[in-house]
């Protein structure tokens, strides 16, 4: 599938496909965009807005090309230790968490389900108008239970990135 409109790919229903090329636009999808096993993404411009779900080789950086309504918000994903292979999806959301979490917070979050892996690396890169309060202030959270767990200031604010080494849950 090739992504090539700058007005946007609207779709209601999973897409899979062997191999994406995102040129310019969204692909815009309220359920998935199921990357083959073996099979390719190559970004030019443009992303995913909605869940990607891809194969992961274990100790190989997977970058799944997310996003919102108005920005591209990447995230790339190591799996470490877990399968040799296995299904991760992600999607960005494009707002704040619905739980308020403080002054110094993103208006994007991202949701990530890796089945089977139990430790991976990720970093996560936002836009600078996602900030409210300080970015120097940001602290990455998990939200799971009803409840947050601080998982430590691991922000690098010059590359507007999160970077978190070691995590282990989703």
């Amino acid at each position: 599938v090739t992504v090539n409109n700058i007005q946007s790919i609207n779709a209601s229903i999973d897409i899979p496909v062997a191999s994406l090329q995102l040129l310019a636009g969204k692909l815009k999808t309220s359920e998935k965009v199921i990357v083959a096993a073996g099979g390719t993404v190559n970004r030019v411009a443009g992303w995913v807005d909605g869940t990607l779900r891809r194969t992961v080789n274990l100790s190989v950086e997977t970058t799944f090309d997310v996003g919102g309504a108005t920005g591209y918000s990447p995230v790339v994903f190591q799996a470490n230790l877990g399968p040799a292979t296995g299904d991760v999806e992600i999607r960005a959301t494009e707002d704040a968490h619905p739980v308020p979490l403080g002054g110094n917070a993103l208006r994007r979050y991202w949701n990530i389900l890796a089945p089977g892996f139990s430790l991976a690396d990720l970093m996560l890169r936002y836009n600078p108008t996602d900030v409210v309060g300080t970015e120097g202030n940001l602290r990455l959270v998990r939200f799971s239970g009803g409840s947050w767990t601080s998982l430590g200031t691991l922000t690098n604010p010059i590359a507007h990135e999160v970077i978190h080494i070691g995590a282990t849950a989703f």
